[in-house]
Formats: structure tokens, C-alpha cells, sequence
């Protein structure tokens, strides 16, 4: 991954995020930056992207509960999923956006 891919990658996940769920209000913290449907409401947050040295990684709160039908979440935890980009080209909407749309219901 270049110096630049990670920021571009963030860049790219964040506008498919807001087409997916577009009424999405999002907020910088954690290192990272979160997104929610109800920003009046403390640490309810449906996902968050976070870029790291060598990847991008999108977090769902409630990951356990989605139907991942294409099989790309990863995670064992009691609740949160996630999915790890280590370059643009792995990068595929429509894998992520019914997961998007599903976690903001929660």
C-alpha cells in the first residue's frame, strides 16, 4: 500500500457510505471516523473507518447480526465485525453496501 492509498481508500469507503445510507451523520473520534443515523444519541454509531498502517478497516457495531452473503466479514467477537482493505482494488461496493444499509437499522 502506497502512503497515499490509505487516505484515498478512507476517502472512497466514506463516499459509499453516505450513497448507501444518506441521511448518515458522521463525527471524527477514536482515531477514526464514525457514522450514525441518530447523531443525537451518545455512541450509537452503526460503523466506523479507520486507517492503519497497512490497511483500511471498516468496524459494524453489531456486525454479529448482518447477513454477510458475499463472506467477507472477519471477526469473533460477541458483537463487532469488521472488514480489512489493504488496497483500492479490493475495495467492492456492492459487497459492503447491504451490510451498510442493514447495520444503520439496528
Amino acid at each position: 500500500m502506497t502512503d497515499e492509498e490509505p487516505g484515498v481508500l478512507a476517502k472512497e469507503l466514506h463516499q459509499i457510505i453516505v450513497k448507501a445510507v444518506p441521511k448518515t451523520s458522521f463525527l471524527a473520534k477514536y482515531g477514526g471516523v464514525l457514522y450514525t443515523v441518530m447523531p443525537r444519541e451518545k455512541d450509537n454509531h452503526f460503523c466506523g473507518v479507520f486507517i492503519h498502517k497497512d490497511h483500511v478497516q471498516i468496524v459494524f457495531n453489531n456486525g454479529s447480526r448482518l447477513t454477510d452473503r458475499a463472506h467477507v466479514l472477519l471477526g469473533q467477537g460477541r458483537s463487532r465485525r469488521h472488514i480489512n482493505f489493504y488496497s483500492a482494488k479490493e475495495l467492492r461496493e456492492t459487497d459492503i453496501v447491504g451490510l451498510l444499509r442493514q447495520a444503520a437499522k439496528q
